[in-house]
């Protein structure tokens, strides 16, 4: 980044032989392995950090997306190489951006929040966010306006990461979902994807825009066979009963409102 600054209007040095990371990462992990480093990084900087030894690094790409585009965009973010989506900081807020709620509008933030919490890497709540906070805080301030807790975003959330994915599907199998149309409505704006791990199983849809979306969700890696299968929504306190031949042949039917999602854990019944 220095070079990309400053080549052209200063005669730069030689490159030193290794980056500063590169020599400081193995040395602090050598005295301490479960150290971890973060990186805020962006300018498409992340993989280049990944591989001096970071161990995460911010998904400013996905933030911007999920603020300013489509599902058909994030989607394709989505399908990043595994290594390099495990490494990442998934967030919808943070110290230096508007809060969520201001930023997105409160339901589209909802959506946001299912997704950066299901996702694989890390995952980022900032100060304030689950409480509804509007006011955006200068890091160097001391003091704050009171601001009244939005009581419904905040049970929300706490729903929201009771049924996010969680030390179960540590090393277990993810992928994102397809979404088939039924009938004339729109299936684009469906984002389904699901952990497996062992008979652990937990698929996440959501419908991220401001219409009605419906569509038959296709999940890999279920043998379903001849059983009933249970789709219990953690997030909705909802349980759906299918047939795995219906399953197997037309996928997971979905109508979702804008905004909203669901987290089904998957089971098949005896």
């Amino acid at each position: 980044m220095f070079a990309k600054t400053w080549n052209g209007k200063l005669d730069l040095p030689p490159a030193p032989e290794k980056d500063f990371w590169e020599e400081v990462i193995p040395a602090v992990k050598a005295k301490n392995p479960d150290f971890k480093f973060l990186g805020e990084v962006y300018w498409d900087m992340e993989w280049k950090l990944m591989q001096q030894g970071f161990d995460y690094c911010y998904d400013k790409t996905l933030y911007d997306r999920l603020k300013n585009e489509t599902a058909k965009t994030i989607r394709a973010h989505l399908q990043a190489d595994w290594d390099y989506q495990k490494h990442l900081i998934r967030f919808i807020e943070n110290h230096d951006e508007m809060r969520a709620v201001k930023a997105f509008g409160k339901e589209r933030s909802k959506a946001g929040a299912i997704l950066i919490l299901t996702l694989p890497g890390a995952r980022m709540i900032h100060e304030g966010q689950m409480k509804g906070c509007g006011i955006k805080l200068p890091v160097q301030l001391g003091k704050r306006a009171y601001e009244e807790e939005d009581q419904e975003l905040l049970e929300f959330y706490l729903r929201l990461i009771n049924a996010s994915p969680g030390k179960e599907f540590e090393n277990g199998n993810w992928s994102l979902c397809k979404a088939d149309p039924v009938g004339g409505f729109s299936n684009t704006n469906l984002i389904a994807h699901i952990w497996i791990k062992e008979s652990h199983r937990r698929l996440t849809v959501v419908n991220y825009s401001p219409y009605p979306a419906k569509g038959h969700i296709k999940i890999p890696n279920i043998n379903y066979g001849n059983n009933d299968w249970s789709f219990g929504d953690l997030l909705n306190y909802e349980t759906f009963v299918y047939q795995g031949e219906n399953l197997q042949n037309h996928g997971l039917y979905v109508e979702l409102e804008a905004w909203k999602g669901h987290i089904f854990e998957i089971k098949k019944n005896k």
